[in-house]
This record gives structure tokens, C-alpha cells and sequence, in this order.
């Protein structure tokens, strides 16, 4: 009987695993189509505008999502067969988003009206802007919690085809860059209305509005794994906010061409994985420490094999990946990519320690303290190698902050006694 049980979890997440793969192919390796047909049809310097707005916005949607990824997760996850109990975290974390989207837009447009470095494109942020209406009916935090994400998965790859479908419609020539931000709204939007349809149809929910007292007490609850992913985002996205601040767009081009490319590799293995293995290592965590330990092992050898072998390919093939994806203009790109080649098995390695290994033990208060360091650390070196190395430097600063902090993950579970690169006897 047991032996059963294990082979039918195995197949759930397995299953879980392929279906996210297909989710994660229509958000990142689509991107591998269009991609290369903006970069030849816009200049450097609009390409760099529209990513640099991207990740401002990104701003914007952490505050939104506010952690809901995973402390609605674990909580959906807990409570799988009471309906009356997944209506209420539905409701609330709905609701919790609808206050959070406007509480940004009390402070996003005089930001936008007010920064001159904003104000000269304020189209382009407030069209980018509109992707948080789709990010706000988005429930996949509900989908995981589930493990039923083949639905979201199906319905998401359809529309992303779609998006990808008005790139090529729309953008035709370097005067089109605002249908960029726009498709990718529309895009966002659709999936948005589709998914959060499907959900209460699925699951038999009765949403309704949440009371404030309710939404608050998500807030509070969810506050550390929210301060943890600012923290996180002060390393990967503020690394492109902090560039575009101190050089030109057609620099913030060249490295946003090169990150572009590391976080694609990146998401394209370990969104599908991170996402599956989070709620299966967490039941082999409740289940004994042993049995936890055993599942993060196995998946640190999978992944950090994998990925290392992924960073291997990207280092000796940078100057001819650019090239291909990118063309011509953009081979100063190069040179930061091959700093950045290590970083998707750095960041493998991070999901599996830090992700599902810390959070799934609960110990938020240190991933926090953890992803802070590293934040400040990254602020730091961005301010002083910057101004030296450009672009390269922020490549830089970026890899060895991604580093330190995976060090951190790796040394708090071994001081509680999961000794992740040791053979068992």
C-alpha cells in the first residue's frame, strides 16, 4: 500500500512537472520567437526603454502580489478538502490585491508625472503599468495549492500564443515599441479573466468581497515572505533599475539583452520545477526529517546537474547566442552574458536551498535576514563597480551577490542537520 501511494505521488508530480513545462514554455521560451524579432526591428535604445520599464513596473507587481505565491499557496495546500475554507483564502487574497493595486496607484502616477527621467516617456510606463489588472485575477497561487495545474497551464499557453501572434501583427517597425508593453497586458489580461473563471467553476467557490479585517491579517501574515521576495527583487531587477539611472538606454539595452536571455534559461528549467517540488517537499518535510532531506538531495543533484551543465553551454557560446538572438548591433552584449553564464546553475542551486528548503521549513524570519544581506550587498556593488564597468559591472555584482546568498541557504540547512552533498550509507 505504500509502495502504491508513493508511485501515485510520483505520477502527481510528475504530471504537475510536464504541465508546468508547458505553462513555462508559453511565458519564456516564446519570448525566444519574438524576441529576436524586436531586437531587429527596434533600435538598442527603444529596447532598452521598454525593458527598463518592465522592470520599474515590476516594482509595482511584487507590491501587488505582496508573497501571495506562497503563503496563499501553503495555505490553499493545507486546507485542499474544505471548500468553505479555499473560498475564504480565494476572497481574501483577491481582495488583498484589489487594496494593494490601489494603494500603488496613489503613489505610481505622481512618481511617473513627477521624475523627469519618467515624465519624458510617461506612455510607456503607464501602458506597461496596465499588466497588474491581469496580474490581480491571476489565481495561481490557488492552481498550485491545488496541484491542478494543468488547466491554468493549458489555458495559458493558448493566449500567450495569442500575445505572441500581436507582436508580429503590431510591431512592424522601431516607431511600433509601445504595442509591446501593450501586447503583453492584453496577454496578462486574458489569461487573468480565463483562469479566474476556471477557478471558481473548478472548485466550487462562493467568492465575495473580504472584510478589512481579513485582508489585514493576510497582510500581516504574508509580511516576511513579501520583505523576503523586495529583497530578492533589490538583487535581480534593481540591478537594471540602478544601471538605467547612471547610463544611457542603448546601455541598459545591452544588458538587458544578456539578463533577458539568463532569467529565459533560468525560468524555462526552474519555474517548473520550483513551483512543483514546493508543495512535495514540503510533505516530505512534515513527514520526517529524513524523508526531507532525502527529497532535497535528489533534487540538488537534478537540478545542479542540469544547470551546470546549461551555464557550461552559455559561456562557451556567448558571442554566437547574442548573435542569433539579438543580431548584429547587439554584440557588446556578449561580454556581460559570459559573466552571467554561471548564473543559472547559482540560481538552481538557490531555489533548492533557499526556496525549497528554508520557506519550506518555515524559517522565514532567516530567509528574510538572508535575502536582505544579499539586497544590500547587491546595492553596494551595483553604486561601485557601475560607475567603472558599466553594464559588466552590474552582471557582476548581480553573480556574486546571487552566490553569497546560495553559500547562506546551503550553511543554514546544514546547521540543522540536512547535509544535502553527502552520499547516503
Amino acid at each position: 500500500m505504500k509502495s502504491l501511494a508513493s508511485r501515485s505521488t510520483e505520477k502527481v508530480l510528475f504530471r504537475n512537472f510536464l504541465f508546468m513545462v508547458l505553462l513555462q514554455g508559453a511565458n519564456y521560451l516564446l519570448p525566444l520567437v519574438t524576441v529576436p524579432y524586436i531586437a531587429r526591428t527596434l533600435s538598442v535604445e527603444n529596447f532598452g526603454l521598454i525593458n527598463y520599464s518592465q522592470a520599474f513596473i515590476g516594482y509595482t507587481t511584487l507590491f501587488i502580489n505582496f508573497g501571495f505565491d506562497y503563503t496563499a499557496t501553503r495555505e490553499v495546500a493545507a486546507n485542499r478538502g474544505n471548500t468553505q475554507k479555499i473560498s475564504t483564502v480565494f476572497s481574501t487574497t483577491i481582495s488583498a490585491k484589489v487594496l494593494l493595486f490601489a494603494l500603488t496607484l496613489l503613489v505610481y502616477f505622481p512618481v511617473i508625472y513627477t521624475i523627469p527621467k519618467f515624465t519624458a516617456h510617461a506612455d510607456v510606463y503607464l501602458i506597461t503599468f496596465l499588466v497588474n489588472i491581469g496580474i490581480i485575477l491571476m489565481p495561481s497561487w490557488l492552481y498550485q495549492g491545488m496541484e491542478r495545474l494543468s488547466y491554468i497551464a493549458l489555458f495559458s499557453f493558448g493566449i500567450r500564443i495569442i500575445f505572441t501572434g500581436l507582436i508580429f501583427l503590431l510591431v512592424k517597425s522601431n516607431a511600433d515599441y509601445l504595442y509591446i508593453p501593450l501586447s503583453t497586458a492584453i496577454g496578462q489580461f486574458l489569461v487573468g479573466v480565463v483562469s479566474f473563471i476556471l477557478a471558481i467553476k473548478l472548485f466550487n467557490l462562493k467568492p465575495y468581497v473580504a472584510k478589512l479585517k481579513a485582508v489585514v491579517s493576510s497582510l500581516r501574515e504574508g509580511l516576511p515572505i513579501f520583505a523576503s521576495t523586495v529583497a530578492v527583487n533589490l538583487y535581480t531587477t534593481t540591478n537594471l533599475v540602478v544601471l538605467g539611472f547612471m547610463v544611457s538606454d542603448t546601455v541598459v539595452g545591452y544588458y538587458a539583452a544578456s539578463s533577458k536571455l539568463i532569467l529565459i534559461f533560468v525560468s524555462a528549467v526552474m519555474f517548473p520545477v520550483g513551483l512543483t517540488l514546493f508543495p512535495f517537499i514540503g510533505k516530505k518535510l512534515s513527514i520526517s526529517h529524513q524523508s526531507g532531506m532525502n527529497a532535497l538531495r535528489k533534487a540538488t543533484y537534478l537540478v545542479g546537474g542540469a544547470t551546470f551543465i546549461l551555464s557550461c553551454g552559455i559561456l562557451l557560446l556567448s558571442d554566437y547566442i547574442i548573435t542569433l538572438i539579438y543580431g548584429a548591433q547587439f554584440t557588446a552584449a556578449a561580454d556581460s552574458l559570459r559573466i552571467l553564464a554561471f548564473l543559472p546553475f547559482v540560481i538552481g542551486l538557490n531555489n533548492i536551498f533557499g526556496t525549497q528548503g528554508v520557506l519550506n521549513l518555515k524559517m522565514d524570519k532567516i530567509f528574510l535576514m538572508i535575502t536582505t544581506t544579499g539586497a544590500v550587498t547587491s546595492v553596494a556593488l551595483n553604486l561601485i563597480l557601475v560607475p567603472i564597468l558599466a553594464e559588466k559591472g552590474t552582471a557582476l555584482a548581480w553573480l556574486v551577490t546571487e552566490v553569497f546568498i546560495t553559500v547562506s541557504f546551503f550553511i543554514t540547512l546544514r546547521r540543522k542537520g540536512f547535509r544535502l552533498l553527502k552520499s547516503r550509507v
